[in-house]
């Protein structure tokens, strides 16, 4: 992302596209040889070797940590009944984050008059590594850190200039934030994944793509499975080692509609374990489904924009509030004069209905039956997960943070979050959206319609589900929302249905939370893939069915090309 236009973070599932899969080597014990004792030392020897030294410089250092990240996973894919893919491969990173200077202005400081982070101050310091032998890791790690240092002595010593020179005030906020040092060894845990049943599995589920009619140009099913092993050390004196599985599944279809418009249906499942994938028989049905909503969609009208009453899934509601909540409760962006700021000035005041509340849990790995994906024991910054509650019966009552304090909140509350390579900010993890009073979903479809004739429209909507969004919190662009769902329905006086498509959920946050009228007493879970400044990290958000009292939606940007001139070899009637 470019730090000089306004900010834009995109949250959907990640679709496991073969062509374009990380596919990383799948293995059952440590691949180096090194002990994560022998590993973790090295890592402390030669970060208190470089503090040593370091902090004694004309531009001195005053903290470092080692995030080294060992990548490993398996990527298999079936098109229509067929293997197309079977890879493996592995990857280990090193990232820095290094700091010149003092907590209080340091390398990373913002000036008053920059009003937003220079362009590349989200990278972090980051270069591959050995972990073959003890000796390599420290070579590795010398160098790295010489080159790091060159460099964040250089800033340092330019902010330092200009800020002579600085004319406009700001706040005095530090830098940084000190923790308590943390200490943990996870045992690295074997990815269950046995090839031969999966490929028969694959196989089997994309074969529901086959002999498809010639408005569906293709179907496939994909699985990944990841383990990632994080070793973190820093200069207070924490040494951890996470491990965390992640398998990936999913199905997609593609086709095109009799006016070019190419539209496509997925189904995407996240778990930490295979366990927490659906069976076969439920992979067979989500197929038929999807395919099933493909051809429909095809055929069904473009919506037009609307007002009005609509109610959002669970599903939706997750995104919804991720989106346009908790973005803007993010803490580091309310540092940066360039952002708009939403909720800075609410803290003890009422945002949401006083039913709700929200809090954000990286702690917890389930709900029910399904497995969450945004959780951690330790975040990027070496600092231990926590619960944090941040709307109480609708009263907001703190940020979410990283090392990177507010004047109101000093303290990291574990959320410093980041995708390797990237320098961690504050970020969402399990988000969960709890109501005290709520109604059974059916109630909440006869509340819809008594809105609707309420209001006197022809219809409400229904959006039933999403694919993700994006939200711009910037103050150059207006601070809106856009959510992108996949599955419309049209609700009339009477009952009856209608399936639209070219959706798009728009609108700003206060306006947004001001309308919400009721939620149902169903919980839905949204896992995916959230993309800012410090990358792209897993999230799950958990959150009831709400009816809203007035959304508002415009036509989606079309995806149209020609039509092919070749007619396919495989007629409809096949199908």
């Amino acid at each position: 992302m470019n730090n000089m236009q306004p900010k834009s973070i995109l949250c959907k599932p990640r679709i496991a596209w073969l062509c374009s899969i990380v596919a990383l080597l799948i293995g059952t014990g440590q691949a180096h040889g090194l002990s994560d004792k022998a590993i973790l030392d090295a890592m402390t020897t030669e970060l208190n070797r470089s503090v040593e030294t370091l902090s004694q410089q004309e531009q001195p250092l005053y903290y470092l940590s080692y995030e080294v990240t060992e990548t490993k996973a398996r990527s298999l894919g079936a098109d229509r009944g067929k293997m197309i893919g079977n890879n493996e491969n592995q990857n280990t990173q090193l990232n820095l984050d290094l700091r010149v200077g003092n907590p209080e202005f340091d390398n990373t400081h913002v000036l008053p008059s920059q009003n937003r982070l220079p362009f590349g101050a989200s990278q972090a310091g980051r270069f591959l590594i050995s972990l073959g032998d003890v000796g390599a890791i420290r070579q590795d790690l010398w160098y790295a850190t010489d080159a790091e240092y060159r460099r964040q002595a250089s800033t340092y010593e330019n902010l330092v200039q200009a800020e002579k020179l600085e004319t406009a005030e700001g706040e005095d906020i530090p830098d940084f934030a000190f923790s308590s040092p943390q200490s943990a060894v996870e045992r690295e845990p074997n990815l269950q994944l046995n090839e031969k049943k999966w490929i028969k599995r694959l196989e089997e589920v994309s074969t529901v793509f086959k002999g498809y009619p010639a408005k569906i140009y293709t179907g496939n099913a994909n699985l990944s499975a990841t383990i990632t092993n994080t070793y973190f050390v820093n200069s207070e004196g924490s040494a951890i080692k996470q491990s965390h599985t992640l398998y990936n599944l999913s199905l997609l279809v593609v086709g095109q509609s009799e006016k070019g418009e190419i539209l496509q249906r997925y189904a995407w499942f996240a778990a930490r374990s295979p366990a927490g994938l659906p069976s076969q028989k439920e992979l067979l049905a989500s197929a038929t489904e999807i395919k099933a909503q493909l051809l429909a969609l095809l055929d069904a009208p473009i919506a037009d924009p609307f007002t009005g009453p609509a109610i959002l899934s669970g599903k939706a509601n997750g995104v919804f509030f991720h989106e346009i909540l908790g973005h803007r409760l993010e803490g580091h962006r309310l540092r940066q004069k360039s952002d708009a700021q939403t909720f800075k000035e609410k803290i003890n005041q009422q945002i949401l209905p006083a039913s709700f509340s929200v809090h954000f849990d990286p702690t917890i790995e389930t709900f029910g039956r399904e497995e969450l994906i945004g959780d951690y024991r330790f975040d990027n910054e070496g600092v231990k997960a926590q619960k944090v509650t941040v709307i109480e019966h609708g009263i907001l009552k703190r940020f979410l943070m990283s090392r990177t304090p507010l004047a109101e909140f000093p303290h990291s509350n574990g959320h410093g979050r980041k995708q390797v390579g990237f320098k961690a900010t504050s970020r969402q993890s399990n988000l969960i959206v709890e109501v005290s009073e709520s109604v059974p979903l059916a109630r909440l479809k006869e509340m819809l319609l008594e809105e609707v004739g309420r209001q006197g429209k022809e219809y409400g909507l229904l959006v039933e589900d999403i694919q993700g969004g994006f939200t711009f919190t910037g103050r150059s662009m207006p601070n809106a929302f856009n959510v992108t769902p996949t599955i419309v329905y049209k609700i009339y006086p009477d009952g009856t249905e209608e399936l639209v498509r070219g959706v798009d959920l728009i609108g700003t946050p206060l306006d947004a939370f001001s309308r919400i009228v009721a939620a149902s007493n169903e919980m839905e879970v949204f896992n995916g893939f959230c993309g800012a400044e410090s990358g792209s990290i897993p999230v799950s958000a958990i959150a009831p069915a709400v009816l809203v009292r007035q959304v508002e939606t415009q036509k989606k940007s079309l995806n149209e090309t020609r039509l092919p001139v070749l007619p396919p070899p495989i007629a409809a009637k096949t199908y």
